[in-house]
């Protein structure tokens, strides 16, 4: 399954290790199903991208909102390519 890494301009603690990159794997259809079932948008958002990174909401919370934009244009990535991946037209 394809991932993303973001480098993050602000590092978090992660597990109480700081880190300064996060790992973003590919969202599954279950992955959209599960955040859509919190009522509130911005809480299904960051539910979402928890479990993409494989961190607590928490942790996720704590990000720079510069950082976190930048997980929000890796799920548009993800989401709508801008070229077919390869093999593909």
């Amino acid at each position: 399954m394809a991932k993303a890494i973001i480098n993050l301009d602000y590092p978090i603690k992660v597990g109480g290790v700081e880190t300064s990159t996060l790992s973003v794997r590919r969202p599954l259809v279950r992955d959209m199903m599960k955040a859509r079932q919190n009522k509130d948008e911005a809480g299904a958002e960051i539910n979402l991208f928890a479990d993409l990174c494989q961190v607590t909401p928490d942790e996720l919370k704590s990000l720079d909102f510069g950082d976190y934009a930048k997980l929000q244009e890796v799920l548009k990535d993800f989401t709508f390519p801008k070229s077919p991946p390869s093999g593909e037209e």
